[in-house]
């Protein structure tokens, strides 16, 4: 994980909803199959409360106007209180516009984070929808936490070492295949050429 180079967001109310099944709190396969996590995590602590072991991506590809499914597994390093919020976002790989973002308490609906004891490991599935402007390229996933209301980010820690951001960046996030806008603007010249079999130029 790195630091995130800088923070270009602005919190939102944490939702509350869930996707995941009552057992989401323990084992969490997403509609795609079970996930393998991305690579080894170096141990990440968010204020020697919250610790992240490991995650995974239902694919590193996605695309615009879809929904993107992601799987953390926490350890609580302590009693977590139940205004602990986290958030992921989908940044721009310089890191300076946040193009999705999710924000909620920590943990399932049905098992939230107040309720784990010390040492408890508790995985969820987190989803997010990819606007429909969203514009090919790289992206990178990053994941912080802070308390609601007041937004008091909680410090991270990889390795045992501090680092300057309170979050960490996860990996990287494919966005290909814009979407579509046929329809929405009406070509003032029609031309219907077609360039082999795969694109067609209706009009200019």
């Amino acid at each position: 994980p790195m630091e995130h180079p800088a923070r270009p967001w602005a919190p939102r109310p944490p939702d509350p909803g869930h996707i995941s099944p009552p057992t989401a709190a323990f084992r969490i396969p997403l509609s795609g199959g079970n996930l393998t996590p991305q690579s080894p995590l170096p141990p990440v602590v968010f204020g020697d409360l919250l610790g992240l072991t490991s995650y995974a991506l239902a694919s590193p590809v996605a695309k615009p106007g879809e929904d993107f499914d992601t799987r953390l597994d926490w350890r609580a390093m302590a009693a977590i209180p139940g205004n602990l919020t986290a958030y992921l976002h989908l940044l721009e790989a310089d890191g300076k516009k946040a193009w999705a973002q999710v924000d909620w308490p920590v943990g399932p609906r049905d098992y939230p984070a107040v309720l784990w004891a010390k040492g408890e490991n508790v995985r969820e599935e987190r989803r997010f929808s990819i606007p429909h402007d969203t514009p090919p390229g790289r992206y990178t996933l990053f994941l912080g936490t802070y308390y609601y209301p007041d937004v008091q980010e909680l410090p991270a820690t990889v390795n045992g070492q501090s680092i300057k951001r309170s979050g960490v960046t996860l990996g990287s996030v494919y966005v290909v295949g814009a979407q579509s806008r046929r329809g929405s603007i009406d070509p003032q010249y029609l031309l219907k050429a077609k360039f082999g079999d795969r694109l067609e130029l209706l009009g200019f």
